[in-house]
């Protein structure tokens, strides 16, 4: 019987299923094992059940990954990171927003980056882009400025406390003989627009125009 089945019955009081119980909890030492059973049979006949278990939301919208950043947010050890990794080999967005328009991903990157967490997923998957802005909320994404902002700071944290391993795994994939344009243009743009210091950059042209 496999754990979709066996889990699939139990709701918290938020809708929650099994896992994400367990995630709520701080119950790790359960959670992993659940996490990695469904590894195991993600590859069996019964892998859309194992996919619906997975990809659950509670009554907020809130999914695995949500639950999973907060107890990241928390500590990051080394079984919190192994369930990370899982989903991200099982392809979990991480980038779904729950009804506060809150996605994991931005939990793990703002305020202040999870670093530990990031580099834990940047080993089973590229990170892009395209989905760090993508998961950011409504209101951040409609505003040219703060986005900038909010993402040149995760680009100089990089750079100064996590020896650059995002910048690294990201020009690594846009210089891969397999990799298309639109991916090379996305980090072209992110290293004069994000990496470079955009805002910096507004800085400048501000102290142009007052000397004029």
């Amino acid at each position: 019987m496999t754990p979709s089945i066996c889990f699939s019955i139990f709701r918290g009081i938020k809708g929650e299923n099994y896992l994400q119980f367990c995630l709520a909890n701080g119950d790790i030492d359960m959670a992993l094992p659940i996490a990695q059973m469904c590894a195991f049979f993600a590859e069996s006949t019964d892998a859309e059940r194992i996919a619906n278990f997975l990809n659950h939301i509670d009554t907020e919208s809130n999914d695995i990954w949500h639950y999973l950043a907060d107890n990241l947010k928390e500590s990051e050890d080394d079984d919190s990171l192994a369930i990370a990794q899982l989903l991200v080999q099982l392809e979990i967005d991480y980038c779904r927003k729950n009804d506060q328009d809150e996605s994991p991903l931005a939990r793990l990157l703002v305020p202040t980056p999870r670093w530990p967490s990031v580099n834990s997923m940047l080993l089973a998957k590229q990170l892009t882009i395209d989905e760090i802005e993508a998961s950011f909320p409504s209101h951040v994404t409609q505003n040219e400025q703060i986005k900038a902002e909010i993402m040149a700071g995760i680009f100089f944290s990089d750079l100064a406390e996590n020896d650059a391993r995002l910048s690294s795994n990201m020009i690594y994939y846009a210089t891969h003989s397999k990799s298309e344009m639109p991916d090379r243009l996305s980090i072209a743009r992110a290293v004069f627009d994000y990496a470079g210091g955009k805002t910096l950059r507004d800085g400048f042209d501000e102290n142009d125009r007052n000397r004029t």
